[in-house]
């Protein structure tokens, strides 16, 4: 749910079609080694799916097998004999390969209720292979995303502009200061930070304009002026009411454009903020280096972007 909301407000005019090649259902766990007088019946080890068994039974063992499974299982699994399974055309209706009766084996067991029956040591909270309504239906969910499309632009900020700029800033990094209550949030900055980071040469503030509107701001550059190659991104902030439509996906994109020679991107994000980093990592950002703690509850990351 949480990447189908961030690719929905991040891609506009879409249809989406979202399905699955199964259903799926939340199962208790047995293991078939916990039953030796089962085990002992068996020419080998089953196969196919843990709510879907196929049984290779020793010919002397098959009465034994039948009334011990029925007895420990046969209420929450039916137990066929292969004959009928291939006459119920269960594993479906066309010209069977030549191999196929032979992987079968001679007993299938179908789960009818919650129970999985696991023949290795690894097991799953949930799973799929049966009869059940809620493994058979596959899900589709369908729904428009009818916006037009996202076209931005990058508007270089004036010097007498920076205080538009600083209350912007603070409107847009509020509510994550309220949350985290970091000491170097940009909600809290200075305005006189913003007008030392202005003056550095070799990075630019711009203004993200959308339809003639300021919605947001970008500041990019190089750290180094000697280093043309690398490009830092910091700060960038779309205003709340203008987040989740894809302007901070087509702002970085325009950013890109700009410095055409610049081989290596960076910046720096919250890692608890899962939509900031499907945004970079959708934009071709690799998360890198350590895990940077600020307080209890926030931790910062890096990413990086090489071509």
């Amino acid at each position: 749910e949480e990447v189908v909301s961030g690719l929905a407000g991040e891609l506009e005019d879409t249809l989406f079609i979202i399905t699955a090649d199964h259903g799926h259902i939340d199962t208790e766990a047995a293991s078939f080694k916990d039953y030796p007088q089962l085990c002992e019946c068996l020419v080998r080890w089953p196969s196919l799916e843990p709510r879907a068994l196929n049984f290779f039974v020793k010919d002397d063992k098959k009465e034994f097998f039948v009334q011990e499974f029925n007895r420990l299982f046969g209420d929450r699994f039916i137990l066929m004999p292969m004959e009928e399974v291939i006459e119920r055309k269960l594993m479906g209706t066309k010209t069977p390969h030549k191999e196929f009766r032979g992987m079968l084996g001679n007993y299938l067991a179908v789960a009818t209720g919650d129970l999985s029956i696991y023949f290795t040591d690894e097991c799953w909270l949930s799973m799929h292979g049966s009869l059940t309504e809620d493994e058979m239906l596959i899900p589709l969910i369908i729904f428009a995303n009818n916006r037009p499309n996202t076209r931005v632009d990058l508007v270089e900020v004036r010097e007498e502009e920076i205080p538009e700029l600083h209350r912007m800033q603070v409107e847009s990094f509020m509510p994550l200061y309220e949350k985290y209550h970091d000491a170097g949030s940009p909600a809290i900055e200075p305005i006189e930070r913003i007008r030392r980071r202005f003056a550095i040469k070799n990075r630019k503030y711009y203004f993200i304009m959308k339809d003639g509107a300021r919605v947001g701001a970008i500041n990019i550059g190089h750290n180094d002026p000697d280093e043309k190659k690398v490009a830092y991104i910091s700060p960038l902030f779309v205003l709340p009411q203008f987040q989740n439509r894809g302007i901070g996906y087509a702002a970085i994109m325009k950013a890109f454009d700009m410095l055409p020679e610049v081989s290596c991107w960076k910046l720096e994000t919250i890692l608890q903020e899962k939509g900031n980093c499907h945004l970079y990592e959708k934009c071709g950002f690799l998360r890198i280096g350590e895990e940077k703690p600020v307080n209890d509850v926030m931790t910062l990351i890096d990413y990086e972007r090489k071509l």
